[in-house]
């Protein structure tokens, strides 16, 4: 792994990982993350693939993606969003999945978060519906 910051706001980081798996299955993962720190707004970009060696079939490769940023919008809230696509099979089709997280962090006093966010989970295969969920998240720091 190799991480490196530009102060005071961009953020790099590589990321490559081998694993020893019996069977001659081995898994090798590359990542990078590229980013930006910052008082009024922070996100980034996070990409991954992964290939699991000697799979029935062949090889089996993974890809992702994820956006995700947050911004001031008074002196107490933020909006945040993400966004994932995950690709487990880049062979087959019709496999992709997708998370959407939009919310907002209201902190009225400091170290005491809450979060009213909605996920949206959607996936690319046959019969299987978009799930939308909302969700209030606390975060308390002592």
């Amino acid at each position: 792994m190799y991480l490196c910051s530009f102060k005071p706001y961009l953020v790099l980081l590589a990321y490559a990982d081998w694993q020893n798996q019996a069977n001659d299955q081995d898994q090798t993962t590359f990542a990078a993350v590229v980013g930006k720190t910052g008082k009024k707004w922070h996100g980034g970009i996070e990409v991954f693939t992964q290939t699991l060696k000697s799979q029935p079939g062949g090889n089996l490769s993974r890809q992702g993606i994820s956006v995700f940023g947050a911004k001031k919008v008074r002196k107490n809230t933020k909006a945040f969003a993400r966004v994932d696509v995950y690709d487990p099979n880049t062979d087959a089709d019709n496999d992709r999945k997708s998370l959407i997280i939009g919310g907002v962090d209201i902190e009225p006093t400091k170290g005491i978060h809450f979060m009213p966010n909605v996920w949206i989970m959607a996936d690319d295969r046959a019969g299987v519906d978009t799930t939308v969920m909302p969700r209030v998240t606390g975060y308390f720091k002592f």
